[in-house]
């Protein structure tokens, strides 16, 4: 025999319905599982009736904190473990009602860590960033945005690792922010972003490229970069024939007296790398060539 629903039947369902969604309460099981966190719990209303909720075991504002005091309520969830939530009923005319349990087991919600917490990297250069978590199987998942300047190579993904290689080909840095979201036994954790500055590839240029000079002189290598704020740093080497007065050094300017004693050209390299904010770029070689002065014979007179 078939059911029939009347037309109020069917409107005090849909209401009942409606105020499930309401309060959020639609598990009414005796037993129930959760994530730490704010949970609704709510008992039908009844017209001039009074609530009293407790929860045992645990101390409010340590394990739990119940919130209101109406026929429904949240409850914030703190440290993991089983407590027994209740409800005592006292109606309009003075009469308390059996109390009404419901179990609830609470699950710790993972927390991510990031090693480092942020990053600064060259333009082409990887990031490496490692995660962990509050437990051994939690598990990660991140989204990628840019969020300063321009720079390109990163996405979302997942794993303990974040490994991109970020790409800048401005004069600018840009930072590109990941989101990463932890998990682990059902249970979400609260995000945490790790922001990775990627600074431009620091370049340097060196005017003139080469140099001839003759024994004795000194040379004028004037050193520049894309960067405004660089530093120079450079190595010399003797890479053909016979010269002195050539080192290493630093600053913007290669100025070293080089002498050539033999009667054939000699050539000094020199090896100049850039440096930014700890960055370092590719170097170059400026190869200077010192030619020999000649060696005039003694006046002879006839």
């Amino acid at each position: 025999m078939k059911k029939i629903i009347t037309k109020t039947g069917l409107i005090a369902l849909l209401i009942l319905s409606f105020g499930q969604l309401l309060t959020g309460q639609t598990n009414t099981d005796p037993t129930q599982t959760v994530c730490a966190g704010t949970e609704p719990y709510s008992v039908t209303s009844a017209t001039g009736s009074a609530y009293d909720w407790a929860i045992t075991p645990g101390t409010s504002g340590t394990q739990w904190k119940i919130n209101g005091t109406d026929n429904s309520i949240t409850v914030d969830w703190k440290t993991a473990g089983v407590y027994t939530l209740s409800v005592v009923e006292t109606s309009s005319l003075g009469c308390t009602g059996s109390p009404k349990q419901v179990v609830v087991t609470v699950k710790s919600k993972p927390v991510a860590t990031a090693t480092p917490s942020s990053q600064s990297i060259s333009s082409g250069s990887a990031t490496s960033i490692a995660l962990s978590g509050s437990s051994g199987t939690t598990t990660f998942t991140w989204t990628a945005a840019l969020t300063s300047g321009t720079a390109s190579g990163f996405s979302s993904g997942s794993g303990s690792t974040i490994a991109q290689i970020l790409t800048n080909t401005t004069a600018n840095a840009a930072t590109v922010s990941y989101t990463i979201t932890p998990a682990d036994n059902g249970c979400t954790g609260s995000p945490i972003t790790v922001v990775v500055t990627v600074n431009p590839q620091v370049t340097v240029i060196a005017t003139p490229s080469s140099e001839a000079i003759c024994s004795g002189d000194a040379t004028n290598i004037t050193l520049t970069s894309n960067i405004g704020t660089a530093t120079f740093t450079w190595t010399a080497a003797l890479t053909g024939g016979s010269a002195t007065g050539f080192s290493g050094g630093s600053g913007n300017k290669i100025a070293q007296t080089l002498t050539n004693s033999s009667t054939s050209p000699a050539t000094v390299t020199y090896t100049v790398t850039p440096t930014d904010s700890g960055h370092t770029g590719a170097p170059i070689t400026v190869v200077i060539t010192v030619n020999p002065l000649p060696l005039t014979s003694p006046i002879s007179h006839n």
